[in-house]
């Protein structure tokens, strides 16, 4: 991906980001690891919690012993889930699924990489993407979501077609797996395990794009950009004006 470092600069500008973009590189086992970024000092609770450290500008390269949470490393193809694994039962106890059945479908229906395939997960801001970048990951409100949903489908006006779960796999199944798998944006509104484990605040969305189409939203969002519309939506003058002399309703 070129330009790296403009295409953060065009996101941040026009949504108003406060954090992020953040890239995610996944290394396949048969690739070469240059030694580019920092491994953490002591294992982490999930690749959630490794997200919200590259959010706040930090670089970081996590292999399967830099990991503790067993369904994120399954999600990402370290490892294949073990026989023993109690996670439906879990998600009972804790009051994510009603029974272990409605819990066996939801994980049916999930997306996972191969198991064994990956070597390491690398995440930071995409301006120091220095491994390259298979997706790009949004911390956003509703209407930096919007804006950014627009761009996807700016030139086709193809409807936006999400796989969403919520409770387990917000974040590195549908917000990193799916759109590298699948090369489709897809979004997350992260579950209780992302939550407990990064202290995501309660009014934040995810969105994953996928590396091919990261050029074309930015470019289509700059367009966007200097049409009425968005200026119309920044601007509480003009949003009233528009409402007065406009005969029917915006959607």
């Amino acid at each position: 991906m070129e330009n790296v470092q403009e295409l953060a600069k065009t996101y941040r500008r026009i949504l108003q980001l406060k954090n992020g973009p953040v890239a995610v590189r996944i290394i396949k086992i048969h690739e070469e690891t240059p030694i580019l970024l920092k491994k953490p000092e002591n294992p982490i609770p999930s690749f959630c919690f490794g997200l919200m450290e590259a959010f706040k500008g930090k670089s970081i390269f996590l292999t399967r012993t830099d990991v503790r949470c067993a369904m994120g490393l399954t999600a990402l193809g370290f490892r294949k889930e073990s026989l023993k694994s109690r996670k439906h039962k879990h998600g009972v106890q804790i009051g994510v699924f009603g029974n272990e059945e409605a819990s066996r479908n939801y994980f049916s229906k999930g997306t996972c990489l191969p198991a064994g395939q990956t070597k390491g997960v690398a995440m930071s801001p995409l301006e120091k993407a220095v491994m390259g970048v298979d997706v790009v990951l949004f911390k956003v409100n509703s209407e930096q979501a919007m804006w950014l949903l627009t761009a996807n489908q700016y030139l086709t006006g193809e409807r936006n077609d999400f796989h969403i779960g919520t409770g387990f796999h917000g974040v590195c199944e549908d917000v990193i797996v799916y759109p590298y798998h699948h090369k489709k944006v897809n979004m997350t509104v992260n579950g209780v395990g992302d939550r407990l484990s990064s202290a995501m605040s309660k009014n934040e969305l995810f969105l994953g794009v996928p590396a091919p189409l990261v050029k074309k939203i930015a470019l289509n969002l700059s367009e966007i950009y200097r049409k009425p519309i968005f200026k119309v939506l920044h601007s509480p003058k003009s949003v009233q004006k528009t409402y007065s002399s406009h005969t029917g309703p915006w959607h």
